[in-house]
């Protein structure tokens, strides 16, 4: 079980209990990160994807950071003025927080603290940014990490060949429980190559390319997942 599955859990668990905190503070390293929290955590409360209890608030296309006047702004406001319709607690979910004007950051400090008990938001945003230190005061601090580990350098896989098979190995039980596993099986067939490569096991490139041949030809017939696995192993 990865950190970010446990973390999960623990946040499911605190929610069944109703005993989510008011303010937390998400820090994911990739977008990866943040889609598999969303499909961990968010989607094991409700698989709807427009439900009345939780808000995502995001920037428009125009906008370079929130500002008091920002939809998403107004949208989070009026959000907290209604109980929940049928989850637990309701859900704000506030994408890019460290792009909060310091206006909107110290006027949002209020609602910080004085959020109902059945309200939960989440401050996502990426891992080498900052808020407002008083803004982070008031929040627990998570961090977001992606299913599996990213895909490392030749160079960087000859020095850490026990942890690249673990990571293989680790890949490879994803890939059989996973439910969309399509970035999964490239991801494994790319690192299953580059571990080849570091062992200089030129047979073992060629087994792995030959099986890269078969998948693309079972991924342009669109052949079911069971199908494609069956060419990984």
């Amino acid at each position: 079980m990865n950190q970010q599955h446990k973390l999960s859990n623990v946040l499911l668990k605190k929610y069944h209990e109703s005993n989510l905190a008011s303010v937390y503070l998400a820090r994911y390293k990739d977008q990866e990160a943040l889609k598999y929290f969303n499909s961990e955590f968010v989607k094991k409360i409700t698989p709807l994807e427009d439900h009345p209890d939780i808000l995502w608030v995001t920037l428009t296309d125009k906008e370079q950071s929130y500002k008091v006047e920002s939809l998403g702004i107004k949208a989070l406001l009026k959000f907290i003025n209604y109980r929940p319709f049928s989850l637990r607690v309701k859900f704000i979910f506030l994408q890019d927080a460290h792009l909060l004007s310091d206006i909107v950051a110290n006027k949002l400090l209020k609602v910080f603290e004085e959020l109902p008990k059945d309200f939960c938001l989440f401050l996502l945003t990426p891992q080498d940014e900052t808020l407002l230190a008083t803004v982070e005061s008031r929040a627990i601090k998570i961090n977001l990490t992606s299913p599996i580990s990213p895909i490392i350098s030749v160079s960087e896989q000859a020095d850490n060949d026990t942890n690249q098979n673990l990571n293989l190995n680790e890949m490879s039980s994803l890939l059989k429980n996973s439910e969309d596993s399509h970035l999964l099986e490239k991801q494994f067939l790319v690192s299953k190559l580059n571990h080849s490569l570091s062992e200089a096991d030129y047979l073992k490139c060629n087994d792995v390319l030959e099986k890269l041949k078969h998948y693309d030809a079972s991924e342009k017939f669109n052949n079911q997942k069971q199908s494609r696995l069956a060419l990984l192993f």
